[in-house]
């Protein structure tokens, strides 16, 4: 018989999210702000995306695989989507239980091409987040606070200060 070694804690299933692709039809780069360039961009979503899987209890992994699997893309700490889910960890510490993220294994079938601009990195970091989300949603019970899933839209309340990203994206 198998004993878990933490009886109270249960591992949720794994998270499965997708990541798509994108062609810029403009990029307009502004003025650097805090560090940050201010970006106006006009891009197309493409029918060729990656698809993420975060796997709780795993031992920090990055597996790359699929058609662009390639040594460019790190394995460490310093792969996008790694680093996302820690700086999620980092924000939410003190406020939520972070414990299933921290052991997160990344699996990246990696379908869109590598360096060539077409939001692979970026795309995966952003999937990596909702996927973190949605593990970190699922290991603990939702309390009357204002938590709310991933894919629940934010209320118009909470939006005033949303970037215009969010307000695209149908979140406000």
């Amino acid at each position: 018989m198998t004993v878990p070694l933490h009886p109270s804690m249960t591992i949720p299933a794994p998270v499965r999210v997708q990541a798509p692709g994108k062609i810029n039809i403009h990029l307009g780069v502004g003025a650097a702000n805090d560090g940050y360039h201010e970006l106006a961009t006009v891009f197309q979503a493409l029918n060729l995306g990656e698809t993420l899987t975060l796997i709780p209890g795993g031992t920090r992994s990055i597996i790359v695989q699929g058609r662009y699997a390639d040594a460019a893309v790190p394995h460490d700490e310093t792969n996008f989507a790694r680093r996302a889910v820690d700086l999620l960890i980092t924000a939410l510490e003190g406020e939520r239980d972070v414990d299933v993220l921290r052991d997160l294994d990344i699996v990246i079938d990696k379908q869109v091409p590598v360096a060539g601009g077409m939001g692979g990195g970026s795309a995966d970091a952003a999937a990596a987040l909702v996927g973190a989300a949605t593990s970190s949603a699922a290991s603990m019970t939702r309390s009357s606070t204002n938590v709310r899933s991933p894919s629940e839209p934010m209320s118009r309340s909470s939006c005033a200060g949303a970037r215009p990203s969010a307000k695209v994206a149908g979140n406000c």
